[in-house]
């Protein structure tokens, strides 16, 4: 008889093929109990596929990014069915769908900076409906402007002519477009007029034949009604009746006049002015600055020397070296123009360039242009190398725009690292270390390094302290800057340098055997329990090894006038054991043992001397 499976999809698989696609598989049941019919896969409760025992795969698509399924896997037999458990698939995130376009764009201003240029500017659209990706701005329908930016200044126009202005934003959906915009460019003075044609007119009463005609000239400041026909000049003398006069100066005012001549004499016309047209200006001189920083400069113009007409533009333009490209900085009117979006730290070679009329322009020298250096900018992240528990090893590539020479590299550390482990030779052992910053204890213990955070820009002092059972020892002093680092250690005051450690027990001591001994041959007047206490010293006497392994900066207790009182300690009965927390001491009364300890406690103090480490 055949029964429910049991042991189904005791493997699950699965593959993701993508945010909305994954591929599940699944094995025969570990014991079927009969002949395997049916296989229903089932996902989050319903049923997406059903199959025969041959079918042990399934492609479940139509699937939401970042989404948790649960699939169950249902065999049946003729005996019944079984469920496996329940088996999770997360699909992966996905790129965001179903951006809208970009909508309301504007052209907020359209400015006319001369008779050749016009300046763009536009909004942002109000709904970017996702990341712009950039721009476009068509004059009369032809591309002129691609880029991130929000503003476009066109140059190379035609005088008094009208153009049209349409921006269109992009982003990863598609684009749109603003309205158009008109502008129209200022006028400028006519160009292209050719020489003057002075065609004389036949003489209305010839009376006989004209033997021949002449064209007279003269500038147009001479011209006076007094004046005499001296200051003319004739240009022409012929028995046509055309002439065209070259050789003439640009942008002048000439007269002129004809003389009809027959054999009585001649009949002169009445004078005529005509001005000739501009020309390319001469005498551009270099530009001066007046003021330089680092992204901008403030130029002067000198006019031409000779402008062979109207200036009516002047052009600020940088030439580079390498690539002989011409780059516009600042066009207009004005003697005195600022130019504007320079890059930091950078060479320019800067000339002027005058118009007289459209297509009528000619170039000055170039000037040397230094801008000022700036902040750095585009510093790219550091790159961790190398990470362990205690440090971070790091690199960094430079600014991209250095806007200068680098001079200093600073971090935003906030922990301040100290570490003295091979500072201090410890000779005994070890009760603690202890730190201070500023004469205020910010650490006590075992460890020999510490991390202190650095909440401000002001100095810190710090000074470590190793305590053994045999004494203490001292560091200098140690200061540290944000702004500057470690500054030099501060010198040590010799006065405050030797040794603090506890002493051998006075009564061990071969000397203070012998000397007590000595005491009570001579003095019979031994100071018992009960008698009463007079003046009291205590002489705290290192042992010479001791002094050959001082490192600390306590001064030796090495005269009378170092002694401690310690009469208050020593009311109880006194005894030869160092009582806990205080030095071995003696009571003394007589004079002569006072100067005889005097002398024992000045031998080798020379021994005393200190040689520091440092951190």
């Amino acid at each position: 008889m055949q029964a429910s499976p049991a042991g189904v999809w005791s493997s699950p698989r699965h593959l993701i093929i993508n945010t909305s696609a994954v591929e599940l598989y699944w094995d025969q049941p570990s014991q079927p109990n009969g002949y395997i019919v049916q296989y229903r896969l089932i996902r989050d409760g319903f049923t997406v596929f059903t199959g025969d025992h041959e079918d042990q795969s399934y492609t479940d698509i139509g699937l939401l990014p970042k989404q948790r399924y649960f699939y169950e896997l249902e065999a049946s037999t003729e005996g019944g069915s079984g469920v496996s458990d329940k088996y999770v698939v997360e699909t992966p995130v996905s790129c965001p769908t179903g951006i809208p376009l970009p909508y309301d764009i504007t052209l907020s201003a359209i400015k006319v900076t001369g008779p050749e240029s016009v300046e763009i500017t536009w909004r942002a659209p109000e709904f970017p409906n996702g990341i712009i990706t950039g721009y476009e701005l068509r004059r009369d329908g032809e591309v002129i402007y691609v880029g991130s930016e929000t503003h476009y200044h066109d140059f190379t126009l035609v005088p008094s002519m009208e153009y049209s202005y349409v921006v269109i934003a992009n982003n990863s959906r598609g684009a749109v477009s603003s309205e158009v915009a008109t502008a129209k460019t200022h006028p400028s003075a006519p160009s292209g007029v050719g020489l003057p044609i002075v065609t004389p007119l036949k003489a209305n009463q010839p009376n006989g034949r004209v033997l021949h005609y002449e064209v007279h000239r003269r500038p147009h400041a001479s011209a006076d009604a007094n004046n005499t026909d001296d200051a003319a000049t004739v240009v022409f003398r012929n028995v046509s009746m055309s002439y065209k006069d070259r050789g003439l100066q640009p942008y002048t005012l000439y007269q002129y006049q004809v003389w009809a001549v027959n054999s009585a004499g001649y009949a002169a016309s009445p004078w005529v002015s005509g001005r000739t047209g501009p020309a390319p200006p001469e005498g551009v001189d270099p530009p001066i600055f007046l003021h330089v920083s680092a992204t901008s400069a403030v130029v002067e113009i000198h006019p031409p020397a000779q402008p062979n007409g109207i200036v009516g533009l002047y052009r600020v333009f940088s030439l580079d070296h390498n690539t002989t490209t011409l780059t516009l900085l600042s066009e207009g009117t004005s003697l005195q123009q600022t130019l504007h979006d320079l890059r930091p730290f950078t060479q320019y070679w800067v000339g002027i360039e005058a118009c007289t009329c459209y297509q009528c322009c000619s170039r000055g020298p170039l000037r040397e242009l230094n801008t000022l250096a700036a902040a750095p900018a585009n510093q790219p992240p550091p790159r961790l190398v190398t990470l362990t528990s205690r440090s971070v090893q790091m690199e960094w590539d430079e600014p991209l725009a250095p806007n200068g020479v680098i001079e200093s590299l600073d971090s935003n550390l906030t922990v301040i690292w100290l570490d003295w482990t091979r500072t201090f030779s410890l000779n005994g052992y070890l009760k603690e270390y202890t730190v201070t910053e500023s004469q205020l204890r910010v650490y006590t213990g075992f460890y020999s390094y510490l991390h202190i955070p650095r909440t401000s820009q002001k100095t810190l002092s710090f000074q470590v302290t190793c305590t053994t059972d045999s004494g203490s020892a001292s560091t200098p002093t140690i200061r540290y800057s944000p702004a500057t680092g470690l500054d030099p250690l501060e010198p040590i005051d010799s006065d405050k340098q030797g040794v603090s450690m506890s002493a051998t027990p006075v009564y061990s001591e071969l000397w203070f055997i012998l000397l007590f001994a000595l005491l009570g041959l001579t003095d019979t007047k031994i100071v018992s329990s009960s008698s009463h206490f007079g003046p009291m010293s205590v002489l705290r006497a290192p042992s010479p090894t001791d002094l050959n392994q001082a490192y600390s900066q306590h001064s030796l207790h090495g005269s009378v006038s170092q002694l401690i009182d310690r009469k208050t300690l020593m009311m109880e009965e006194g005894c030869w054991n160092n009582p806990m927390g205080h030095d071995s001491g003696l009571y003394l009364e007589d004079d002569d043992l006072v100067d005889t300890i005097k002398t024992l406690s000045s031998v080798k103090k020379e021994h005393a001397m200190f040689t520091d480490t440092h951190l």
